[in-house]
């Protein structure tokens, strides 16, 4: 037959289920197939065993039902893999007739070979073809080992040269700080200079000096800032030599970059000022008219005042004074003690509140008249002492207060407190009426008095008529009268109590309790 299919390799994903994988290149035997598991982690295993081949060689079962093994996981993969051996067996008798199966067979034996071998060395490493074969393969993989080696060793020089030139910039942005101090340092020393020698121009010869210090301070900036260059250098020399991009080296550029440039020298006269494109020299002439410095303090001037003045003023001041006890101190800065009138005095402090007295109050008895007093009621407590309190209720309790009528006066309690309370035991008064009348015959001022009965007992003398009057003094058997309001039975739902909350509105009325005064205010909404 013709070779006509090159492939040689067939590789399959697992996916759980599948157990049969179609084999597309020809086999002259099941032995010249090679089965290759590849798991999930990309470990290889070849397997000889749980599988099988079709009579035809064109189909395999992995891993076989019998095997008692699950089909292949999802992320695994099958590699089968036709590998022919590399030996003659077709052996030709000189004089015996040829047969074309197997001398066909044999050639195409040869084919499958080639195809194999043309596989391998498509993923074997070669040298170019103009170079000379001076090595093995082994020895150019040794060579590709040790340049490999000597890379990661260039990675790990080159990741040390990075953490350098990490600390290298750390250092130039610690020098572009100090730079930075330098120069503000520079400008404060300038502008001191600049105020004392435009404040007083006999002053020059100092504002020199101050210059010279705006100078030195100037010439560290530039070395600080030579300092950072260096860095700068270092850190791009390092990171060019391993072709290591670090964007640090950027940001170090941009910050000296925008640093002041080297200040010229000064001269007198002159003082430093800051304009829009940095620090400049400027004559003392040229910022104007001199200052004026008064030598006195004033409440109404602007000007600049001098220092020992201002010195003089502070020297004649109070210090500070800590906090006294039981002190005060006058406008003159006299200070006294209040009290006993000096150190060692007294102040009386009183123990209980008082409407006259101008004493201070005991902690204790404050919180006390304090613990005494009602608390505020929270928004529960509020609803609830308001809850069922109605406009009818609210104007019966208004007509209650006011009709006088049915109300006790103080005498009128006084005068039902003396009577006798009313004797409802029929027995007891029989009793007594027949003591009464036993005491009045042994006496002998009434006659002959006879026991009755209660009911059937008639004075001897003028009696009233049948009808009659009497005042409320002469009545001697009152019913007993109530003398609190909370002995009656209130059957008609009377408010017994104010409520506590200080404004509400129910039902279109708004009630507003005034605590302080105790009165309770109705108004219509």
């Amino acid at each position: 037959m013709t070779v006509s299919n090159t492939t040689t390799k067939l590789q399959y994903l697992g996916d759980g289920n599948n157990r049969t994988f179609a084999i597309t290149f020809p086999l002259l035997s099941a032995a010249h197939l090679r089965v290759i598991i590849t798991n999930a982690a990309g470990e290889e295993t070849e397997v000889s065993a749980n599988y099988e081949l079709t009579p035809a060689l064109n189909a395999l079962t992995y891993p076989t039902v019998e095997s008692g093994l699950a089909p292949l996981p999802a992320g695994s993969k099958i590699t089968l893999i036709r590998q022919t051996p590399l030996t003659q067996a077709l052996d030709l008798q000189s004089g015996n007739s040829l047969d074309a199966e197997e001398l066909e067979r044999g050639y195409d034996k040869l084919t499958y070979i080639v195809q194999e071998l043309k596989e391998q060395l498509a993923r074997a490493l070669k040298y170019n073809e103009s170079e000379m074969n001076e090595h093995t393969a082994e020895e150019y993989l040794k060579e590709i080992e040790s340049a490999s080696s000597s890379a990661a060793a260039y990675a790990q020089t080159a990741s040390q040269a990075a953490t350098a030139s990490a600390a290298a910039a750390s250092e130039a942005e610690a020098n572009k700080n100090r730079a930075g101090g330098y120069c503000t340092r520079s400008e404060t020393a300038a502008n001191s200079a600049f105020q004392e020698a435009y404040n007083a121009g006999q002053f020059r010869a100092d504002a020199a000096n101050r210059a010279a210090d705006a100078q030195t301070a100037k010439t560290a900036a530039e070395a600080a800032k030579t300092a950072a260059e260096n860095a700068v250098s270092t850190a791009t020399g390092q990171v060019s030599t391993h072709n290591t991009s670090n964007a640090a080296h950027a940001d170090i550029r941009a910050a000296v970059a925008a640093k002041q440039d080297a200040l010229p020298s000064g001269t007198a006269g002159q003082y430093l000022r800051k304009t829009a494109g940095g620090v400049e020299w400027t004559d003392i002439a040229a910022g104007g008219s001199a200052a004026t410095v008064d030598g006195e303090l004033s409440a109404t001037s602007t000007n600049a005042v001098q220092n020992k003045v201002i010195t003089a003023a502070l020297a004649g001041k109070q210090k500070t004074l800590k906090a006294g006890t039981n002190t005060s101190i006058e406008e003159d800065g006299t200070i006294n003690f209040v009290g006993g009138g000096g150190p060692g005095g007294t102040v009386d402090v009183d123990g209980s509140l008082s409407d006259t007295s101008t004493n201070p109050v005991q902690n204790k008895a404050i919180k006390a008249a304090i613990d005494a007093k009602q608390d505020k009621l929270n928004t529960t407590q509020t609803a609830a002492a308001n809850s069922g309190i109605t406009e009818e209720k609210v104007t019966a309790y208004d007509m209650h207060t006011a009709d006088t009528d049915l109300h006790v006066s103080a005498s009128e309690k006084a005068t039902w407190t003396a009577k006798q309370d009313a004797i409802s035991d029929l027995a007891t008064i029989r009793q007594n009426a027949s003591a009464g009348a036993a005491a009045a015959n042994a006496a002998g001022n009434y006659g002959n008095i006879v026991s009755h009965n209660a009911d059937e007992f008639q004075p001897s003398g003028n009696y009233a008529a049948a009808s009659h009057t009497h005042t409320k003094e002469q009545i001697t058997d009152l019913p007993t009268v109530p003398t609190k309001v909370s002995q009656l039975t209130n059957d008609s739902g009377f408010l017994t109590a104010v409520p506590a909350a200080t404004a509400s509105t129910l039902g279109g009325v708004k009630l507003s309790y005034d605590s302080a005064t105790q009165t309770l205010t109705i108004t219509a909404q």
